[in-house]
């Protein structure tokens, strides 16, 4: 055994060099099987991550035929092999076959958001061969329809069932103008989600010849030509000696790295799934077929491209035990594979054994020409399933052999504590935009840290510094701890990796859980939750700051979940204020005696026993030593709902802003004992500051004040002050962090603070003796000092791209959120989100006055999930924001909302009736109403724009008067609405003009509307209303402290411009 484990070593070092200079496909697939009528299920080739599946059961449109196709560069041949794929019974949609590639340790530098390819920096090569035969191009009548795909389609696949829409494509495509198509019939390289949402971007020089058979080469090279864009080409019959020129091949427009279909959020065009797509137009006959072969994906062209020389001489090995199947194997494991074989004269020389682990661990062994080997539990890990297969070299071609097909065996557990999975959040802190996901840290995860989407934005949970520590009681043990600490936190992004900060209501980040040493726990899913087993789960929490009403902690899912739903989840409910056990949706809840808001680190510690019903879990807080404690001391909940899990997240949960909350040293495992590790005593910290000056809720504080915090307590007697940190947050959740020097005076400097705005500042200092600076300091408010200038408070003159979902847009500046579409049940079953378009071209006011961008038009149908129906409502609504105006705020409640006593506020918009019902309301609202459901759709305060029962423009109260102006709503010209809004201590009054005089003043005329009941409100809305919805066009909103602000006129060069522009404009035509 020694001797092998040292020819083992030896080998693997002498044949390092040979190994590098014959490089090899990452997959390869060579079509060698006998002649079928379906490729779903076939599962041969090398580096693929399962057999091909079936996009649509029973639409098989590729079947194997023989021989396979060849190619001869004119000089050399092409390595092939076996049958070849050919597209059968062409239909519209449906016809495709997909797989993915194989994820092993030797891709991991081309790998994005743990399992993905596409990574910026790396570049990925792909070949096939191909044929079309019989007709291209189809007519009926006056119509021409070409050939539908036939090509290779690059995926995102997150489960089994695989998506539609291609983050590349190449081959074959049909043209359709309508998704940038108009390519006739030429081989094309190009994809989906263009610089326009829904638009492709695609190039093709090289027309099809039906009967010829082509080596079509791609490549994309992913932050090419700059950061942010994909460079493909494509190369049609290459030689195949060399990596072929760039000049030889078609290059389309460089994408954007980013992919966006319809109303899906942007998303990186990564992907892991390669599909085979046979497709027509709607009307073309089945009078052609595609064709297939040698598919192979690479990091470089002679990955792409190998010569047939260059394929061994040496016979695939068979694998012969473990049988294939084998469960309960013990360990240390024997690998028997057959005898060498090859050409007359050639001797086995090398074996290369690779074992792959569930989670995707791969151990490659090295020997000598050996045919078994026999692999310890210094490799191979308890209760885990893993595939194998080898490889053979001979004497005759350093080329190693085809692997044999991978066969399967599980370990049998052996009853010690296991840790399943860990992560003590040991990344670098990641402060806005960064964020966890991508992180791959830890132990025991099948993939990297997720990231999650709500409606207004990407989630974000960061990596921050210090990490938790806790001490059992009054022992000496430590909880063994590494790291930093993950942190929720209220400021999302657009997207995943946008720029853009959006304050969100929650919070998640969310890992795939892994199997191996844990196969016995798993139910015949390959999910945990297993009758008649128990799972532990212990981490570390702390509340931070922000809102506690609702929840945190962490969550179990079943499967990935975007959004924040869980299945159980550990940590506060909602509406309560210690620390829970809490049931799928929110109940049942059981809570401890340990509160879970006092700003305190708890140490959690649960175990779920899963049965044949319910489950019952217990929850121990703060445990006072590591020997497992009795019954009697746990929180019990009993009758939780059967679930299962291979997802866990961080989360947490806001009425208005996610919380601050910190997680740390997560872990899973089958015992107490596994997820309770002893560490050594963590480094003394350096001490937490406190906040001196200005005093908590100080008011009318100066824009460059002077912070005082405590003096500096190092973590040792040698330590000293390196940097103080100031961070601030205002009401509507924008954060700013000033960095200084070693000092615990801090003078704020201009530009850093505005007026009449609620900050709460904290602080925290860096030592030079250790990496972390020390806590935070406990947040304090304070109010700056209120300018008097009236100004803008907020605006969007719809500078967004033409959409026909307003849903997570927004342009303009002063609000605290994107624009929220509201739902509308149109059953107890039914129910469709509200639809409000964004259309080209400004509304136009006959004075001068200033636009931007597009208009807003309301919509008569809702959507869901592709089907549209007729909706009583339009309803668009956003969240106004308030830094800068505290002065206009009612800070007597909990609320901050406007509406305050003795303030007014002034509105306008340009609106113009389109077509549709005329007697219901439509123009903007005020309300403060939460959320989007259907229930709060006529949750309003005051109509400004056309009321109910009217055709005239004029103002609303809900449930009240109303009052009109003498200009028609319904005829269709733009019109621009002002109004003027005032809070007194017996209600309100609104004062609206339609169409008013600009440049001179508050105008004259106009209708007042008195007695209105006193309201707040944080909202401002689009609405329409009717049988259906009418369609309205809305522009240029405005929200400010004077008419002047919210009447705009163009400075006089920009008129000049304008008039230029028209007069131009009408000597062309």
């Amino acid at each position: 055994m020694k001797r092998y484990q040292l020819m083992a070593a030896v080998c693997a070092l002498a044949f390092s060099a040979a190994m590098g200079a014959y490089a090899e496909a990452i997959s390869y697939e060579p079509v060698d099987y006998p002649v079928t009528n379906g490729a779903a299920g076939l599962n041969g080739g090398k580096g693929w991550d399962g057999a091909w599946y079936q996009q649509v059961a029973g639409a098989d449109a590729w079947t194997v035929v023989s021989p396979g196709l060849t190619y001869n560069d004119g000089t050399e041949n092409l390595a092939v092999r076996g049958g070849t794929f050919k597209s059968s019974g062409l239909r519209a949609t449906g016809g495709e076959v997909k797989r993915k590639p194989l994820v092993t340790p030797n891709v991991a530098h081309m790998i994005t958001n743990g399992s993905f390819f596409g990574l910026q920096g790396t570049t990925n090569w792909f070949s096939f061969l191909t044929r079309i035969d019989g007709q291209l191009v189809n007519v009926t009548g006056t119509t021409t329809n070409y050939l539908g795909s036939q090509a290779i389609e690059l995926n995102k696949a997150p489960n089994a069932t695989m998506d539609n829409f291609e983050r590349a494509m190449m081959g074959a495509r049909p043209s359709i103008a309508s998704y940038g198509r108009m390519l006739s019939n030429r081989w094309i390289i190009g994809g989906f989600g263009g610089a326009v949402p829904d638009n492709g971007t695609y190039t093709g020089t090289v027309e099809i010849i039906p009967g010829q058979t082509v080596f079509y080469v791609g490549r994309l090279i992913y932050g090419a030509p700059s950061p942010t864009n994909i460079l493909a080409t494509m190369w049609i019959n290459p030689a195949l000696s060399n990596e072929p020129g760039e000049s030889a091949g078609a290059t389309p427009p460089a994408w954007n790295m980013l992919w966006q279909f319809q109303s899906n959020p942007a998303e990186l065009r990564e992907w892991n799934a390669l599909a085979l797509v046979g497709s027509v137009g709607a009307t073309f006959t089945n009078l052609s077929h595609g064709y297939i072969d040698e598919i192979r994906f690479g990091e470089m062209f002679r990955d792409v491209a190998p010569r047939d020389y260059e394929v061994s001489p040496v016979q695939k090995p068979v694998n012969i035990q473990p049988a294939n199947g084998a469960v309960d194997v013990t360990l240390p494991v024997a690998l028997q594979a057959s005898a060498f074989a090859s050409d007359p004269g050639d001797v086995h020389k090398a074996s290369r054994f690779s074992i792959r682990s569930r989670d995707g661990v791969t151990t490659t062994i090295t020997t000598n020409g050996l045919t078994s080997i026999s692999v310890n539990s210094g490799t191979l890990r308890a209760s885990t399933k893993y595939t194998w297969f080898v490889q053979y070299q001979g004497t005759n071609s350093p080329v190693w052999s085809d692997p044999s097909d991978e066969t399967g065996f599980t370990t049998a557990p052996d009853g010690s504590p296991t840790l399943l999975a860990y992560d003590g959040c040991a990344y670098a802190e990641t402060p806005f935009p960064a964020d966890i996901h991508g992180g791959a840290g830890g132990s025991g995860w099948l993939a990297a840290w997720e990231g999650a989407f709500v409606a207004a934005g990407f989630m974000r949970v960061e990596s921050s510094g210090p990490g938790l520590f806790y001490k059992f009681g009054a022992t000496p043990d430590y909880l063994s701890s590494t790291g930093n600490r993950f942190l929720t936190s209220q400021h999302g992004k657009d997207w995943e990796s946008g720029l853009e900060d959006r304050i969100l209501t929650s919070s998640r980040a969310t890992r795939r859980l892994g199997t191996d040493g844990g196969m016995y726990l798993l139910t015949p899913s390959n999910t945990y939750g297993k009758s008649g087993t128990t799972n532990w789960l212990s981490f570390l929490a702390r509340y931070e700051v922000g809102d506690t009403t609702l929840r945190y902690g962490l969550d179990l899912n079943s499967g990935y979940q975007g959004s924040t739903p869980f299945d159980f989840s550990i940590g506060k409910a909602a509406a309560m204020e210690n620390w829970a056990l809490i049931g799928r949706g929110g109940t049942p809840v059981a809570t401890s005696s340990v509160s879970a808001v006092n700003g305190q680190a708890a140490f959690l510690v649960a175990r779920v026993i899963f049965a044949e019903g319910n489950e019952t879990a217990h929850l121990w807080v703060n445990p006072a030593t590591r020997t497992e404690p009795q019954m009697a001391d746990a929180t019990v909940l009993n009758g939780v709902p059967h679930f299962e899990y291979d997802y866990m997240s961080v989360t947490a949960v806001g009425a208005v802003e996610a919380p601050n909350v910190g997680i740390d040293e997560v872990r899973m495992g089958d015992s107490w004992q596994a997820v309770m590790p002893l560490g050594p005593p963590p480094p003394v910290p350096v001490g937490t500051p406190t906040n001196v000056a200005p005093a908590s809720g100080s008011t009318d504080v100066p824009l460059t004040v002077t912070l005082e915090a405590t003096p500096f307590v190092g973590s040792s007697g040698v330590d000293t002050h390196l940097w103080t940190e100031v961070s601030f947050r205002t009401l509507d959740g924008a954060q700013t962090n000033v960095m200084f020097g070693p000092v615990t005076s801090m003078p704020v400097p201009a530009g850093v603070l505005q007026g009449s705005t609620r900050y709460f500042w904290r602080v925290r200092y860096k030592g030079t003796q250790l990496a972390a600076p020390s806590d935070w300091s406990a947040e304090t408010p304070f109010d700056t000092v209120y300018a008097t200038t009236p100004k803008l408070i907020c605006y969007d003159g719809a500078a967004i791209n033409v959409t026909s979902n307003l849903n997570g847009q927004g342009s303009g500046s002063g609000w605290r959120a994107r624009w929220q579409q509201i739902w509308w049940n149109l059953s107890a079953v039914d129910y469709f989100e509200t639809r409000t378009h964004v259309d080209s071209g400004s509304l136009m006011y006959s004075e001068p006055f200033l636009t931007t961008g597009n208009r807003f038009a309301t919509d008569p149908a809702g959507e869901y999930s592709g089907t549209t129906a007729s909706t009583p409502y339009s309803i668009a609504r956003r969240d106004m924001g308030r830094d800068g105006f505290l002065h206009l705020i009612d800070l007597t409640t909990t609320s901050t909302n406007y509406g305050r006593i003795g303030t007014t506020n002034w509105f306008s918009f340009l609106a113009r009736y389109d077509s549709g019902d005329t007697s219901g309301r439509y123009g903007i609202e005020l309300t403060d109403a939460p959320g989007n459901s259907s229930t709060l759709a006529n949750q309003w305060s005051l109509l400004i724009g056309k009321p109910a029962g009217t055709n005239m423009w004029g103002v609303a109260a809900n449930g009240g008067s109303s009052a009109a102006t003498a200009v028609n709503a319904t005829d269709g010209s733009t019109a621009l609405i002002v109004a003027r809004v005032a809070f007194g201590a017996g209600g309100a009054s609104a004062h609206v003009w339609a169409n008013p005089v600009l440049g001179a003043g508050e105008p004259a005329g106009g209708v007042e509307l008195g007695g209105i009941a006193a309201f707040q409100y944080n909202r401002l809305g689009i609405v329409a209303a009717g049988n259906p919805a009418p369609i309205v066009s809305i522009d240029e909103i405005r929200a400010g402290e004077s008419f002047e602000v919210v009447t705009p006129i163009p400075e006089p060069a920009v008129l000049m411009l304008v008039a230029g522009a028209a007069a131009l404009m009408m000597r062309r035509k």
